[in-house]
């Protein structure tokens, strides 16, 4: 796959303060490059949640590919997505994912 895009979705009460690698865009876009198959990419996300005890909470991720030959935060090719809910417990959140436990977008 070429020009490979991650992009999130952040429930509200969450705040980004930092990730690994960086955001290509607005703290919620990733460009991953190209990947050949099997190839694997790793992004961790820290931030701070708010919100009452039991609160459920839903983040999306979202893998495309940028149209054209350079990244871009608005792709529209979307190949993967995964929706993870949670109920708040915890004033601070991490959450990483391994692009193989995505799942196809319905």
């Amino acid at each position: 796959l070429k020009n490979v895009m991650l992009r999130a979705e952040y429930p509200y009460g969450f705040s980004p303060t930092v990730s690994t690698p960086a955001a290509f865009s607005d703290n919620n876009v990733w460009s991953l490059g190209d990947l050949s198959p099997g190839a694997t990419k790793k992004i961790q996300i820290t931030g701070r949640l708010t919100g009452e005890n039991k609160d459920e909470r839903t983040f999306r991720f979202y893998i495309g590919s940028a149209e054209g030959g350079a990244p871009a935060a608005n792709f529209k090719n979307i190949l993967l997505c995964q929706i993870s809910r949670f109920i708040y417990q915890l004033l601070e959140f991490r959450n990483e994912h391994n692009m193989m436990e995505f799942l196809r977008c319905q």
